[in-house]
């Protein structure tokens, strides 16, 4: 019977032409539409890529379930191999594009203050953008959740925050917003002092992993917009008003984004 049914393949409807350079895969556009992306995550990547002079593609995919991994940001290759976080670097370094600082004591101490931004000014962050009421309805809520369907969206938010309270209660017994602003004070102080008048940190003449991941927090919490509401108002912009107090910090975040996104620098 099934010679008289042959199997008939047909071409794809839609085959997608194949990579000509690898793609960026993050959380965008930024605010106000900047092509930075609004998530630090994914601009500490954004702007690492970009600082190394890579030669890549950018997708706003906004969906992290794009993702092998459940979580943006991530890089597809033109091979179709996909590279996350700590996979990035080493692909730098092997094709000679990674930015590091001269000395090895150097490299280690900058170490350490990415460290301290991925604890302490990534918990303010979270909790400033995630927990905190006002932002989270007038802007945090639209940037991550907004092109979901209702009541979609509603549940994904709710699973998004909780993931995050549970996070930082593996790492403390309660959750206080003074101690929390506190250590992104006290962080903030350190990065502010380390910096001096340079243009970027250590004294370096280019940017490296430090100065992206510095940037990226920094410039994620001074572009958001600013609400118009006075209720809550003093808790949403507690932690922007503590970048604030650093005129050095601000006019470090500025200046990068003038220099490598030119295009964009209408706001």
């Amino acid at each position: 019977m099934l010679p008289q049914f042959p199997l008939n393949t047909f071409p794809a409807v839609f085959e997608p032409p194949p990579l000509q350079k690898p793609v960026l895969y993050t959380y965008g556009p930024g605010w106000k539409n900047q092509v930075p992306s609004f998530d630090p995550d994914c601009l500490k990547w954004q702007a690492f890529l970009t600082f190394c002079g890579v030669d890549f593609d950018l997708n706003n995919c906004n969906e992290p379930l794009t993702s092998p991994s459940g979580k943006l940001p991530f890089l597809v290759m033109p091979t179709g191999e996909t590279l996350y976080d700590d996979q990035i670097t080493p692909w730098l370094e092997k094709i000679g594009f990674e930015k590091k600082l001269a000395r090895d004591a150097e490299n280690a101490e900058s170490t350490a203050f990415i460290s301290l931004a991925e604890t302490k000014l990534r918990t303010a962050f979270l909790f400033s953008f995630f927990l905190e009421p006002l932002n989270v309805t007038e802007s945090t809520g639209a940037k991550y959740f907004g092109h979901y369907s209702t009541p979609i969206n509603a549940i994904i938010q709710y699973q998004k925050k909780n993931a995050i309270i549970q996070r930082m209660l593996a790492k403390r017994a309660f959750l206080v917003r003074d101690e929390v602003y506190q250590d992104a004070a006290d962080a903030l102080l350190s990065f502010s002092t380390k910096l001096g008048d340079n243009e970027f940190f250590f004294g370096s003449s280019y940017p490296t992993f430090l100065d992206a991941t510095v940037f990226a927090y920094l410039h994620t919490i001074l572009a958001a917009p600013q609400s118009t509401s006075t209720e809550g108002a003093s808790d949403a912009t507690r932690l922007r008003e503590l970048v604030l107090k650093h005129n050095n910090l601000v006019n470090y975040a500025k200046n990068i984004y003038k220099a490598w996104w030119v295009a964009d620098k209408d706001n």
